[in-house]
């Protein structure tokens, strides 16, 4: 089979593997879609502290079950499934403390750019879903991100008609904005593209700012906001030092900023201390997922409930992955679909 391996920034390739041995509590998928994300941008340029070469490639993916393990009871050969690409032990000392996202014994798929992967058990029992026959592929396999922001929505204290602003208008970015739009927030989206921010108006965002428009953008957002005292809460989903600053100082005395996207490795950033001590703003990171919050994602993707569709941009075949890698990092659309023979 075909599978795509990290060995170096700069350095992925689609090579010729053996289709993965399953064990009794495993399932094998056929991919029928893999979707390319900001994380496989930032391994394939920079690498990831959690990946080491070589490794395999991709996490959000679809497909059919061609083979299930002997103590697999719940899934069964043909079936149309999106899974995950992890699950926690549930074992763990952070298991035991409610905190599974941080899980150091996490169990992972065998990559998502690849034409078969393997599911271990953990996922198949914690964090993969048969997908419903009105419900595309390339939409189900959303569930990975989406569960991510899910996540990051639903464990930062926002209140209804809370002002909330969102610095990134990437795909977690406009996740984000769509969910603050359910829970009644009004949404302040912040970003360099014309096109992306076009996209959160059709998620019902309240109101946009080019950054290339304005002198600063810390102020512009405060503008927005009752006697310019700045929101309520503040979402940073870029992933880059000085946006984690200004997102700090657009949030209002005794508001949240959630620095939710992630740097490059030993980076640092500064604050003024008074933020914290004397305004009391709450800083905080939320990093990755939970079964609770995976299986949230996937009901309101097949439920219809929230229409994620304008955040996947084209259908590529899957030989074209380093093209659609290049063209998700230089903001050519947003998502694309690798499509599998």
């Amino acid at each position: 089979m075909k599978q795509a391996l990290w060995y170096a920034p700069l350095d992925v390739r689609i090579e010729e593997v053996p289709i993965p041995e399953i064990g009794p509590d495993d399932v094998l998928i056929k991919t029928r879609v893999s979707l390319t994300c900001g994380t496989d941008v930032k391994t394939y340029r920079r690498g990831h502290p959690q990946v080491k070469a070589p490794a395999p490639f991709g996490h959000e993916v679809a497909g059919d079950i061609v083979k299930v393990g002997s103590n697999v009871e719940k899934f069964r050969v043909g079936m149309r499934v999106v899974t995950h690409n992890t699950a926690p032990c549930g074992e763990c000392f952070f298991c035991k403390e409610n905190r599974p996202q941080l899980c150091k014994d996490t169990a992972w798929i065998s990559g998502g750019h690849s034409e078969y992967v393997r599911v271990p058990g953990p996922i198949v029992r914690q964090n993969m879903f048969e997908i419903p026959d009105d419900v595309p592929y390339k939409m189900a396999a959303l569930t990975e991100p989406f569960s991510c922001a899910v996540s990051g929505v639903e464990r930062t204290p926002i209140e209804l008609g809370d002002i909330v602003a969102v610095n990134g208008a990437g795909p977690l970015g406009l996740m984000i904005a769509a969910l603050l739009k359910i829970k009644g927030c009004t949404v302040i989206q912040c970003d360099a593209s014309d096109e992306r921010l076009e996209i959160a108006k059709g998620f019902g965002v309240d109101h946009v700012i080019n950054i290339n428009d304005v002198e600063d953008q810390v102020q512009a957002v405060k503008a927005l906001t009752p006697y310019n005292m700045g929101v309520d809460v503040a979402f940073e989903v870029v992933g880059h030092p000085k946006i984690w600053e200004m997102t700090v100082e657009m949030v209002r005395n005794g508001g949240y900023a959630n620095l939710f996207g992630g740097c490059k490795e030993n980076t640092r950033f500064s604050i003024d201390t008074a933020r914290i001590h004397y305004d009391e703003v709450t800083v905080f990171g939320i990093f990755h997922t939970t079964p609770k919050y995976v299986k949230l994602a996937n009901d309101l993707i097949c439920s219809g409930k929230i229409d994620l569709s304008p955040i996947i941009t084209r259908e590529m075949p899957f030989d074209d992955l380093m093209k659609a890698i290049e063209l998700h990092g230089n903001q050519d659309g947003l998502k694309n679909a690798l499509i599998y023979d």
